[in-house]
């Protein structure tokens, strides 16, 4: 391998790395309720083919193939960019509990548990425990319609 094909392989590896911590850093705001969680290794393991890909093409003198390879890498990432943007919830978890607390009066407390499958809207939904009258409640937050259920 040249130092050229070395300097691109280096930059595609910092974009799949840079991808990979965007879409950890946001499903981390989303209390990790996104349904495609596992969009945050895939860019990882999109760049690990490439670079199988490009050092087969580099053993067996196929050099003119390693752009199509890349241009089929950038386009895999795009689309990851596109699917997890459009469905991702519309609300953060810190969204979420400032909502609560304006519109039900109460103090949000930290808990472990964040989500809860929701077998009515088939998603994940925000499990937020708050004081009111110093009495624990615990509500359940829609994330992608704003709907707050009582929970228990």
């Amino acid at each position: 391998m040249n130092k050229k094909s070395i300097f691109i392989l280096i930059f595609y590896f910092l974009i799949a790395s840079s991808c990979s911590f965007y879409f950890y850093n946001r499903t981390v705001a989303y209390a990790f309720a996104i349904p495609y969680l596992n969009l945050v290794f895939f860019p990882i393991i999109t760049f690990l083919v490439l670079f199988s890909g490009v050092f087969i093409l580099y053993l067996k003198d196929r050099q003119h193939l390693v752009f199509k390879m890349a241009t089929i890498f950038m386009a895999i990432i795009v689309g990851m960019f596109i699917l997890f943007e459009l469905t991702s919830p519309n609300y953060t978890y810190d969204e979420a509990k400032e909502i609560v607390e304006t519109e039900y009066n109460v103090k949000v407390v930290e808990s472990d548990y964040k989500k809860v499958m929701d077998h009515d809207v088939g998603k994940e939904v925000y499990r937020i425990t708050v004081l009111k009258d110093s009495q624990t409640l615990v509500y359940t937050f829609n994330p992608y319609s704003k709907e707050i259920l009582f929970f228990k």
